[in-house]
């Protein structure tokens, strides 16, 4: 049988289709997020292009990370790229690291006296009023203007007791004469005298890495100027209509100082040229590189494993019973040692650059130890102690795009809301990690040709990540650099701060937060334990029995909750503090307390201050940090003080067995320059680095301990499990339906990149707050009470209540208010595997204008379950609409075609009588076809009737 012709010109029209649809299922099915197998993480070492030289590669089949070893033991980054979509993040070559090494016995050295900057562009004359300067030798430095032309300066001018001094010179110089009782020698050494030409020849010499030039001044002996001024050329910039200006100016002296700084590069290659840092061409310069002399030079190189940051185990408090801890993948150290020019006094000076690369995920953590290395009884170089002033641990000059296509993840990571990594601080920024910045201009861009950046968006193209510039350090600690300050005697090692870097293969915001999202579940899997918590403000009683705490307790456990957390301001407690933890009597009284919460399936957990001056307390003044304008009022938390109530509260937990602890005013960047008394921190340098150290170090003994620590920070790399998906006291002083609105847009923000089991959010005391919807036995009541738990556990986040009681027993709606209670605690655990460990996908966000929708979805079925996701849809208005849902599906794994079923939970909003129905009675079902039905490739659209003020949630599933 003939087949009609127009079949044939319909197989002809639709053949592409088919290719694209066939191409992008293959795509799917090797998509790493969706499931696929990867290849394990190895190093390996090939030969390289030219001059014996070799290639050392991490990679993993996601990514990948490549070092050219030089014959003369240079080693220096040359690809990092993502390998999926086949995008370098490399484009120049940079150091590994960089750090500043101080050491007693240094020679005289120029040391800045007074700053000055200049506003670009500006007239040609300028003057500063500075303090007083007195002695023989100055030097001026003069920074690049922003333009990066070379400042064009014709005339100094230094005012004497009053009066400038100024004498014209001759040859068109108008620089003074040692007539006038001082002369200027040029940066190349040649004396003034000898230079000819136009004035601008006197910066024809190289600056030095920082783009500065310079002139030193010889005064007389005890000249003292109080004033300085400088001229531009005469000439405009031609076609410009100004005057090219210095970017700022430093006045130095120079003197002897009992302590040297020496700052060394970690690796680095010489051989591309300064001015063609835009791309990296190994055609034209992989033969050309070789070692820095003047840089800490590669030795030799080891793998291993990578080991656990602290101790956990799989299964804990719900978490996912099959997640690898630790992570398996490949460590990377790379040892270097100092320079043959280095002088004696660092020669002891060991650094190792660490890289770790995961299986399956497109994630690399980098970080430095120094050690100052003893050999046997005698001492390998110096015999005293060195400091780390600074350090940078990653440095890489990156293309334009790669800030969108990568995430820097820092110690803390605490980012509420996605937000944009090129955004310079704020002062007022009050999340750790979030003062520091990442990105930075490149003064070696774009100077191949015209000397001017063009276009904006090549301005954040340089990374470096370390102890830098912190605005809250700066503004409490009157210091320009957080450290890390760390002092080492012979014997003695420092290890670093970590960073971990994501290279996304898309722009697109969902999959670029799943890959944070999948990092943070696999480097930091306590995040996914999940007990139903319950801030209890109410233990009362002792030393009887605590009936408010009993009662709580005996809600919790009657709803299916698994932990109370004894919350600050709670009666009859005060924090954790010394009058309480410290007196035996209350101790074994809290203790019996928790033991019969633990009768009743119940863990106990309890706030702290951790700051240690919780109520009725206070930190004592010489314990408190100090700050530039005096104490602070916070403490130190690299103290003994600090330490023995650490360990107080430690001791604590494992007398009472608490299985919990909610920590606030853990170290929150709070700079401290005592280095008196009991306080362990080499004053203002480490003021940083040991206080975080002293926090993190705490909260991995809490670890090991088995405790779930909930609190206001994100320590996620050193153990800690939650934190609000935003901290805010404004919140909280909403009305009641506008709060949670905005507490379901906070957790749809924060879950862009955060894991949705790592947060909560706030309910309080929701069975009194409800009550402003309706009195006591009216539905209003009830509905608002259902719909505020509806809140969070539909957007798969636990609601936190903070109260004496989940409900007054004496409550009219008591029965109910329980049977909703429990109905959300049921539907959680029900689906609480599903809410943990699969994807969350954002649909719509909150807006209280119109729906929302989130679904999470997993890329296989359970064995025997075919539930591959849940669907959540909210109405917060007040008008009943009719919506049209596209839900995509591409993350579930379900390939197009796919055969899936919608069923509608009879678990919306019913404060009444549907309230106890099972969850396992489906109200309706619909059966889609994904990628039909106008729906794109990997999606399906779902029509919907919400009420006003309602909810609905399906499940999805598939054979």
């Amino acid at each position: 049988m003939t087949r009609p012709r127009s079949h044939g010109l319909w197989a002809l029209a639709m053949a592409p289709c088919l290719a694209l649809t066939v191409s992008a299922m293959v795509a799917q099915k090797n998509d790493w997020l969706v499931g696929a197998p990867t290849p394990p993480a190895t190093v390996s070492v090939t030969a390289g292009t030219a001059n014996n030289s070799k290639l050392l590669t991490l990679e993993n089949g996601l990514v990948e990370r490549s070092f050219t070893l030089t014959e003369d033991g240079g080693l220096c980054t040359t690809e990092y790229r993502n390998i999926v979509s086949g995008q370098t993040f490399f484009r120049g070559i940079s150091p590994e690291a960089n750090l500043t090494l101080d050491y007693e016995g240094c020679p005289a050295q120029f040391h800045t006296v007074v700053q000055v900057d200049s506003t670009f562009p500006k007239t040609a004359q300028e003057e500063w009023t500075i303090a007083a300067v007195s002695g023989q030798t100055f030097r001026l430095l003069f920074a690049k203007s922003v333009s990066n032309y070379q400042p064009m300066v014709s005339e100094f001018q230094f005012r004497v007791g009053g009066q400038w001094k100024k004498n014209t010179g001759t040859a068109g110089h108008s620089i003074v004469t040692t007539s006038s009782g001082y002369t200027a020698t040029p940066a190349n050494g040649q004396p003034w005298a000898a230079f000819d030409g136009n004035v601008t020849s006197l910066w024809d010499s190289k600056p030095d890495p920082a783009g500065t030039y310079w002139i030193d001044i010889d005064f007389g002996a005890n000249v003292t100027f109080d004033g300085l001024a400088l001229t531009t050329s005469e000439s405009e910039v031609p076609g410009q209509g100004y005057y090219w200006r210095p970017r700022s100016v430093a006045v130095q002296t120079l003197s002897a100082n009992s302590f040297c700084s020496l700052q060394f590069d970690i690796g680095g290659c010489i051989g591309q040229p300064n001015n063609q840092k835009e791309f990296w061409t190994p055609d034209d310069w992989a033969s050309s590189l070789k070692a820095n002399p003047a840089a800490f030079r590669f030795v030799n190189y080891s793998t291993s494993v990578p080991t656990a940051l602290f101790p956990w185990e799989a299964g804990t408090r719900h978490s996912p019973p099959d997640i690898a801890w630790p992570p398996q993948g490949v460590h990377l150290e790379l040892l270097f040692a100092p320079p043959a020019s280095a002088p004696a006094a660092v020669a002891s000076i060991q650094v190792v650059v660490h890289y770790e690369l995961y299986d399956g995920l497109p994630t690399f953590r980098k970080w430095l130890t120094v050690t100052h290395v003893a050999c046997g009884n005698a001492i390998c170089g110096n015999a005293t102690a060195v400091a780390v002033s600074s350090m940078t641990m990653e440095l890489l000059r990156a293309p334009n795009f790669a800030p969108e296509r990568m995430t820097i993840i820092t110690q803390q990571a605490n980012n509420p809301t996605p937000f944009d990594q090129q955004v310079k601080p704020e002062a007022g920024q009050s999340f750790p990690g979030r003062t520091n910045q990442l990105w930075f201009f490149d003064l070696d861009y774009d100077q191949a040709n015209d000397e001017e950046i063009h276009v904006t968006y090549t301005y954040y193209t340089f990374l470096a990540v370390g102890y830098g510039f912190n605005t809250r350090y700066y503004d409490t600690g009157g210091a320009t650099s957080t450290g890390p300050g760390a002092l080492l005697a012979p014997g003695e090692e420092f290890t670093s701060l970590s960073v971990r870097t994501i290279l996304h293969d898309s722009t697109d915001s969902e999959r670029r937060g799943l890959g944070v999202r999948q990092t943070m579940m696999r480097l930091a899997p306590q995040v996914l334990e999940n007990p139903l918590i319950f801030m209890i403000t109410d233990i009362s009683g002792f030393p009887g029995p605590s009936s408010p705490m009993r009662l709580a307790v005996d809600q919790a456990a009657a709803t299916g909750h698994e932990m109370v957390i004894v919350g600050f301001g709670a009666v009859g407690y005060c924090g954790l503090c010394d009058k309480q933890m410290l007196d035996p009597a209350w101790v074994a009284w809290f203790k019996a307390e928790v033991a019969y919460a633990k009768s009743k399936g119940i863990e106990v957990s309890a706030y702290t201050l951790m700051q240690h001056n919780s109520w009725g307390e206070t930190t004592p003044i010489q314990e408190q940090a100090l700050f530039q304008t005096g104490r602070g009022g916070v403490a130190c938390m690299a103290t003994d003080f600090h330490t023995r109530y650490r360990n107080n509260v430690l001791d604590f937990i494992n007398k009472t067995g608490m299985g919990g602890l909610e920590t606030d005013g853990q170290y929150e960047d709070y700079s401290c320059a005592d280095d008196s008394g009991d306080h362990h921190h080499n004053g203002i340098a480490g003021g940083y680095s040991y206080q975080l150290k002293s926090t993190l170090d705490f909260n991995i003994a809490l670890k090991g301990l088995n405790v779930y620590q909930t609190g206001a920070d994100a320590y996620v790399f050193s153990g800690a499990n939650k934190w609000n998906h935003a901290d805010t006291d404004a919140f909280n002083k909403l009305p009641f339906w506008p709060r949670l609105t905005v507490g379901r847009m906070y957790i749809y923000d924060s879950t862009m990149n955060r894991p949705p089991a790592s947060g909560q959010i706030g309910v309080n005391d929701l069975a009194s707050s409800s009550l402003s919807c309706g009195k006591a036995g009216t539905a209003e009541r009830l509905l608002c009470f259902d719909y505020g738990l509806a809140s969070g556990y539909a957007y798969g986040t636990i609601p936190s209540f903070r109260s004496a009681r989940l409900w007054d027993p004496a409550d009219p709606d008591s029965s109910q208010l329980k049977a909703i209670i429990t109905k959300w605690v049921t539907f959680f655990k029900a689906y609480r595997s599903l809410f943990v460990s699969s994807h969350l996908v954002h649909i719509q966000r909150p807006d209280s204008r119109g729906f929302e929708a989130v679904a999470y979805v997993r890329p296989s079925a359970t064995k025997g379950d075919s539930l591959r996701g849940i669907l959540s849809l909210f109405n917060p208005t007040n008008e009943s609409m009719t919506v049209s849902v596209t839900v995509p599906l591409y993350f579930s794994g379900l390939p197009p075609a796919s055969t899936v079923t919608l069923s509608k939970l009879p678990i919306s909003t019913a404060p009444a009588s549907r309230v106890l129905q099972a969850l396992d009675q489906i109200a309706q079902n619909w059966t889609h076809s994904v990628g039909q039905d106008g729906a794109g490739l990997y999606d399906i659209v779902i029509q919907a009737v919400l009420p006003a003020r309602s909810y609905a949630i399906y499940t999805l599933t598939a054979p």
